[in-house]
């Protein structure tokens, strides 16, 4: 699949995705302007590292602003977690919460986070419904990398099944030349 159809593709899956949940009254029903796509120019200046942006952008990953989501919006705040940003491996699309980031940090090491799920989803082979991130050892090292305050939010905010892909973007969050490095290996290979 080249560049053009996996944009237009994760468009059209993710507002698919959406509109199973919109209720049925046509006044609900958002359309497709209405959700915000972030240029690549855009997210370099919001302080994403200009070759992780464009390594994204050649992979043909959409990235929306999931605050301009209004029906059903997957931004919204929880009273227990605050939800930064996602990547719909299904979709193979990044969402980024733009309503729940308040600083350049935030939302680098948000982005970076989430394009380690995408690296992960194409060591696995991008269009399929799995993220993979390698032997267990690997991941035994990385844990024991994390602050105590990553491990707790990994154990508190993530379900048993999800800690391995969860770990491994903890500990790459903060790196993304390296992140970058494996987009490009798995992703274009």
């Amino acid at each position: 699949m080249n560049h053009t159809q996996r944009v237009f593709t994760g468009a059209l899956a993710t507002l698919t995705a959406l509109v199973w949940a919109i209720p049925a009254k046509s006044s609900d029903v958002q359309p497709i302007s209405a959700i915000d796509h972030y240029s690549t120019a855009r997210l370099i200046e919001l302080g994403v590292k200009p070759g992780l942006a464009y390594t994204v952008e050649a992979a043909g990953i959409p990235v929306l602003d999931g605050a301009t989501i209004v029906v059903p919006n997957p931004c919204k705040p929880h009273p227990d977690r605050t939800v930064f940003g996602f990547y719909a491996y299904e979709l193979n699309v990044i969402v980024m919460c733009s309503n729940n980031i308040h600083s350049v940090e935030q939302f680098t090491e948000t982005f970076t986070h989430e394009a380690v799920h995408l690296m992960q989803d194409c060591r696995a082979g991008i269009d399929n419904d799995i993220l993979y991130v390698g032997p267990q050892d690997y991941i035994d090292r990385l844990w024991y990398s994390l602050s105590p305050d990553h491990q707790q939010n990994i154990i508190n905010a993530y379900v048993p099944d999800d800690y391995n892909i969860e770990i491994e973007a903890f500990a790459l969050m903060d790196e993304p030349y390296t992140v970058e490095r494996g987009v490009q290996k798995f992703c274009f290979a």
